[in-house]
């Protein structure tokens, strides 16, 4: 969308239909310059292989980039203004023993 311009939802509503035994799917339907468009159906809901950890459980070991892993490049990994530096110097696998 352009600098400046803004956009904004009039109305939303939901329906819940049944179509053989497919998995459940998300999509958005919106009135753009007079005529409707639609999203592409996306799947709703993760597939786990494994359950989610439960309270007081070890939480599973994952990596993460670090700032070498991006040549110091903080942006590249963190969303935060400013950046969070001191938190991406490390590998949480690492971290977490």
């Amino acid at each position: 969308m352009p600098p400046g311009t803004t956009s904004r939802a009039c109305s939303t509503r939901t329906r819940r239909c049944t179509v053989g035994s497919a998995e459940e799917r998300v999509l958005a339907l919106v009135r753009l310059d007079g005529r409707l468009v639609s999203t592409t159906p996306a799947p709703l809901g993760a597939k786990f292989t494994r359950t989610p950890v439960q309270v007081g459980q070890q939480a599973p070991r994952v990596h993460t980039q670090t700032l070498t892993d991006v040549g110091g490049n903080a942006k590249a990994i963190d969303t935060r203004v400013p950046p969070a530096t001191d938190m991406l110097k490390d590998d949480l696998y690492d971290v977490l023993g």
